[in-house]
């Protein structure tokens, strides 16, 4: 009986539940203001369709996908699907043609648990954050298994830097006794929101404020983790908060580079999520990529539906509906180019070349656009 993909989305519902208060950082930099897109109301780009692997009425083995955590794109164009249900990891040529299976279920060499992070360097070599035995695991590109290491904390989404580090977010969630021992594990960097590693698991350096839920009555402590962000080609790092009007670039070290933000269609708000599910903050953004001219694509949430926000009392896996965000455009920076409609509903997203990979809501297919420019 596979109930895996249930115990995760238990694990990662029981590390989100928080209260975060908005908190000012004290920048070095000064805050760029967007007022309207350089581009006009005009799209300079479209998107075109390529391709879907995987569906729900698949019948074929090798293109039945049990919720799908990632997707990468090689210099051939051959696409990588982590399928995290099944611990593999499915490897399709540019056309679509199923080529090979990496990894599988177990706890051996090159074998996974719960993988929900996927990276490729230039040589072949694929990064795998593992969910379910919380390591890392790196293999060749043969599929080999080279290195593996546990950290401290849940990996969830990373990313490849320059010098063979890798920088990644936590799910973090610290429950009943831990209040006393808050002070002393923040100053060792324990409650950032951003670890960088290098390839043995040595944190090089931890950075950004985590916002802190303390629930007095229960002698607990909650901490939210949830800051989408991408890597440029040259190791700067974008973060676009979920819960705040604010966007980061960060040099490879974690030095903060720039600040910059966009009107909204909507008030934002301070959030609360308590047991009950009955309260939450506005989303802003969901997920950031960027791609080779080093622009910055953000889903942007461009209004609060009643639907919606029912839905993300009960998930905060974060799918979002096409009608209810865009993809808005940034230079590197800083600056609003334009927006583009969103052509399906997603769960995550990622750029590699002139190609966006969209992982659909169910998890169980991915789709393939070319980026045009007009």
């Amino acid at each position: 009986m596979k109930i895996k993909p249930a115990l995760l989305i238990l694990a990662l519902l029981v590390a989100f539940v928080v209260s975060c208060s908005r908190k000012e950082e004290h920048f070095t930099v000064d805050i760029i203001h967007n007022k309207g897109p350089q581009w006009g109301y005009e799209p300079k780009i479209e998107l075109e369709f390529v391709q879907k692997i995987g569906a729900l009425e698949a019948t074929e083995e090798n293109y039945i996908m049990w919720n799908i955590w990632d997707v990468v794109r090689d210099s051939d164009g051959n696409i990588y699907i982590l399928d995290s249900g099944d611990s593999r990891i499915q490897k399709f040529d540019p056309q679509g043609e199923y080529l090979t299976t990496i990894g599988g279920p177990g706890e051996g060499p090159g074998e996974f648990k719960n993988p929900v992070s996927l990276n490729l360097d230039r040589d072949g070599r694929m990064y795998i954050g593992d969910f379910g035995k919380n390591h890392y695991i790196i293999l060749d590109n043969k599929g080999k298994e080279l290195r593996r290491f546990r950290h401290e904390h849940f990996i969830h989404k990373s990313r490849i830097l320059p010098g063979k580090k890798l920088i990644y977010g936590g799910l973090y969630n610290q429950g009943v006794g831990m209040l006393s021992r808050y002070e002393e594990l923040a100053k060792t960097g324990y409650y950032n929101l951003f670890h960088i590693i290098d390839e043995e698991g040595k944190n090089v350096h931890s950075f950004g404020e985590m916002d802190i839920y303390k629930e007095e009555n229960m002698d607990a402590i909650f901490t939210n983790a949830n800051a989408p962000f991408d890597v440029d080609r040259n190791g700067n790092i974008y973060i676009a908060y979920r819960y705040r009007n604010l966007i980061e670039k960060r040099d490879s070290g974690g030095n903060i580079l720039l600040v910059f933000d966009r009107p909204l269609n909507f008030k934002e708000t301070g959030y609360l999520f308590d047991f009950t599910f009955e309260t939450y903050s506005n989303s802003i953004s969901t997920h950031v990529a960027v791609d080779t001219k080093d622009r910055v694509w953000i889903i942007t949430v461009i209004e609060q539906p009643d639907e919606w926000r029912e839905q993300l009392k009960l998930s905060i896996l974060m799918s979002v509906k096409k009608s209810a965000a865009v993809f808005e455009i940034y230079n590197s920076e800083g600056i609003l180019l334009g927006s583009l409609p969103l052509p399906e509903d997603i769960f995550l997203f990622r750029i590699f070349d002139d190609r966006l990979l969209i992982v659909d809501p169910d998890r169980v297919s991915v789709s393939e656009y070319k980026i045009i420019e007009k």
